[in-house]
C-alpha cells in the first residue's frame, strides 16, 4: 500500500506539473514533485521515500527540464538544491518516525507493566475524571476499562470514599504529593483498607495535568 501510495502521489503531481508547463515552461520543475515526496516521506517509508525522491528528479528532469527528454544534467545547482532539500526533509520525517515508534513502543511495555501490578494505577484529569487505569480497576471494581475511563472518579468510587479522597486528591492537584492509609467503602469494591499515593504530573509549563 505504501508503494502504491507513492505512485499515485508522484503521478498526480507529475500531471500537476504538466497542466501548468505552457504557463511556466522551465520555471519550478521541482516543485511539485518536492511536495510529493513531503506527503510520501510523512506517510510512508524511508526506503519509500529515497526511491520516490529519485523516481521523481528523473521525471521532472526528463519533462521539464533542457534539454528535455533526456536526463542529462544541466543545471547541476538546481539539483543539488532539490536533492538538499528533500534529503533534509526526509531525514526529519525519519527520525520523528523513529521516535514515535519508541514512544509507543514504551507506552506499552508501561501499560505491560502496571496491568501486573497487584495495586491501582490510573490517571487523573484535572476535571477529575479518570484519564487512563490499570487492569487492576476493573478486577476491583467489575468494571471494564472503557467504563472507567472518562467518567468522574467520583461515579466510580462512591459518595462515601469520595468524601475521603476528594480534599487529598484536590491536594494533589494543587501540586501536593499526598500519601494516606484510610479505611474506604467503595460503591462497587466494598470497604477496603486502603493505602493511597497521589504524584502530580506536570506538563511543560509546570502545571498540574494528572495525577
Amino acid at each position: 500500500m505504501h508503494a502504491v501510495f507513492a505512485a499515485l502521489t508522484l503521478g498526480a503531481a507529475t500531471a500537476a506539473r504538466w497542466t501548468i508547463d505552457g504557463f511556466v515552461g522551465e520555471a519550478i520543475p521541482y516543485a511539485f514533485v518536492v511536495v510529493a515526496v513531503v506527503l510520501i516521506a510523512w506517510r510512508t517509508t524511508t526506503p519509500i521515500a529515497i526511491a520516490s525522491t529519485l523516481v521523481g528528479w528523473a521525471a521532472s528532469n526528463y519533462l521539464f527540464v533542457a534539454p528535455r527528454h533526456t536526463l542529462l544534467v544541466s543545471n547541476p545547482l538546481s539539483s543539488i538544491a532539490f536533492f538538499t532539500v528533500v534529503g533534509s526533509i526526509i531525514l526529519i520525517a525519519d527520525r520523528m518516525r523513529r521516535a514515535r515508534v519508541a514512544a509507543e513502543r514504551s507506552e506499552r511495555q508501561l501499560e505491560e507493566i502496571s496491568n501486573r501490578l497487584p495495586a491501582l494505577v490510573s490517571l487523573v484529569t484535572p476535571e477529575r475524571r479518570f484519564a487512563w487505569c490499570n487492569h487492576e480497576y476493573t478486577r476491583w471494581f467489575g468494571l471494564t476499562r472503557q467504563q472507567i475511563v472518562g467518567r468522574p472518579v467520583a461515579d466510580v468510587v462512591g459518595a462515601e470514599a469520595w468524601r475521603a479522597i476528594e480534599p487529598r486528591l484536590d491536594a494533589a492537584l494543587a501540586g501536593d504529593f499526598v500519601e494516606y492509609e484510610t479505611e474506604s467503602n467503595y460503591a462497587l469494591g466494598g470497604r477496603r483498607w486502603v493505602h493511597v499515593t497521589y504524584s502530580p504530573h506536570r506538563d511543560e509549563a509546570g502545571r498540574v495535568s494528572s495525577r
